[in-house]
């Protein structure tokens, strides 16, 4: 008896299409896997700069000696009202009351929107970063909005809500502040 080893041309044809089908396959689900790999980054990183502003409220807050809501706020250009909160600051060992601010910015000239954190809102300069935290910051073709209601001697409400990276983000908070 004969053994052949070899494949016939048929055999060998079947065996490419099935392999390409295959590696096609392969493909297409690892380019599905990225894509939703780097939305769960880009979403991640989103939340991640939300809580760390929520977290900075509610720690400048907690340690406030009082807080407001500013309406309207036209000098710097703020797209929003302002969280004011008062606190202690001691320099040289003199204490005095400063205000700070948490808000959303929007330079002259520019479209795009940040929410920023002003310690001191008398010393506030926009050219120099020393004076304020950026926390987050959306181009111009994205939306952010910020809101605060339910102000109360000791509490906000906080809502934080836009689009980034054509993902969309709503979240609210309440900031507490401890009672004197």
């Amino acid at each position: 008896m004969k053994n052949n080893k070899a494949l016939s041309i048929v055999e060998l044809l079947v065996s490419l299409v099935v392999a390409s089908i295959l590696i096609l396959m392969i493909g297409i689900l690892s380019g599905v896997g990225n894509t939703g790999y780097v939305k769960v980054i880009n979403t991640e990183s989103i939340y991640n700069d939300i809580s760390y502003a929520f977290k900075l409220m509610e720690n400048r807050v907690r340690s406030s000696e009082s807080m407001t809501i500013q309406t309207n706020p036209s000098n710097p250009p703020w797209k929003s009202n302002r969280l004011l909160v008062k606190h202690e600051k001691v320099a040289g060992g003199i204490a005095t009351l400063t205000q700070g601010a948490f808000g959303l910015y929007q330079a002259n000239g520019s479209a795009a929107k940040s929410l920023l954190y002003v310690p001191d809102t008398a010393l506030f300069d926009p050219n120099d970063l020393n004076t304020f935290e950026t926390i987050l910051s959306i181009s111009s073709t994205q939306i952010l909005n910020l809101t605060f209601s339910d102000v109360t001697a000791n509490s906000a409400t906080v809502k934080l809500d836009g689009v980034k990276n054509k993902i969309p983000f709503a979240v609210s908070n309440v900031v507490l502040r401890r009672s004197s």
